[in-house]
């Protein structure tokens, strides 16, 4: 799980507008914009969200996880959260609760998922 940040922390922390134009409707306020520097050279110009990590999980999930959700899917909302949870392994749903269930606000927060 991620918050949405108005001034990096870390600079890697960096989700493009490009290939997340989803995140829009949620974060638009905290749109910025940032200089890197090409494979030429030169400076240019990208929008994005910077972020910072809150929470992390790499197990736990059930097979039908993989069904319902896929790599790269954003979790932006309390419902898609409670979907996510009936996803996980039983050994794992204490730990859901305290890190992800508890800390999660909706328009703040979000879960990216990748496998």
């Amino acid at each position: 799980m991620i918050e949405i940040i108005e001034k990096p922390k870390l600079k890697m922390c960096w989700l493009s507008e490009d290939e997340n134009p989803e995140l829009q409707n949620y974060f638009s306020d905290l749109i910025t914009t940032r200089k890197t520097e090409s494979e030429n050279g030169t400076l240019v110009s990208e929008k994005g969200y910077y972020y910072e990590e809150i929470s992390y999980q790499r197990k736990g999930v059930k097979a039908v996880f993989f069904k319902k959700f896929g790599t790269d899917d954003f979790v932006l909302t309390k419902d898609k959260l409670f979907k996510l949870q009936k996803c996980l392994k039983k050994e794992y749903l204490d730990t859901f609760e305290s890190d992800f269930m508890q800390k999660f606000r909706e328009k703040k927060n979000l879960i990216m998922i990748s496998y």
